[in-house]
């Protein structure tokens, strides 16, 4: 029968290896709350918003990935948010990766999203209900830390037409912090 001698060598390589391998292992297998933020949609609505230094694109599997005046919010100034409604899904996705968008400015400088791009998947993903608006809290990312895509599921019998999308900035400090609410009509 053999025996691991555990002298103080050895104890210290298996401690120092153990320590390194959980300093490895960050937060990705935790949902940061993402999900539902627990608040209403009167809240969402009357809670101030601000205006950004640059304007937001929704870039997405549907209409390109390149930020354009088809996927470009505009400011709502008396709700102080952000609005682009009526984004086409009804056509099957431009690419075979699964239904997804980004928050972006034009020059991919300032992004939101729920998660950096080294997560999973199952991190940046939701599920949309018909007829009914969710909200959830996104989280501003630079250059040299990207958001990873939202992405999105639909129930299976949903006949899609259009997706809502509104995005409230509720702090100015660095980095903002905002608020999303996403919906889909059908056809």
């Amino acid at each position: 029968m053999f025996t691991f001698p555990l002298n103080i060598t050895s104890w210290l390589l298996v401690v120092s290896s153990c320590t390194w391998l959980l300093c490895g292992c960050d937060n990705n297998y935790v949902l940061e709350n993402n999900v539902s933020v627990p608040l209403t949609e009167q809240k969402f609505y009357q809670t101030p918003g601000f205006k950004l230094d640059y304007d937001i694109y929704l870039p997405n599997s549907y209409t390109g990935w390149e930020p354009a005046l088809d996927n470009k919010f505009s400011y709502d100034a008396k709700r102080q948010l952000y609005v682009l409604n009526n984004l086409n899904i009804s056509q099957p996705p431009i690419d075979n990766v699964g239904d997804r968008f980004k928050i972006t400015s034009i020059d991919w400088q300032h992004e939101f999203g729920f998660t950096n791009t080294n997560s999973y998947i199952e991190e940046s993903k939701i599920g949309l209900v018909k007829n009914t608006e969710l909200i959830f809290n996104i989280k501003y990312f630079s250059v040299l830390a990207d958001s990873k895509d939202m992405f999105f599921e639909l129930p299976p019998d949903a006949n899609p037409a259009s997706l809502n999308v509104k995005v409230k900035i509720i702090s100015e400090k660095s980095p903002a912090k905002a608020w999303m609410m996403v919906s889909y009509t059908e056809k």
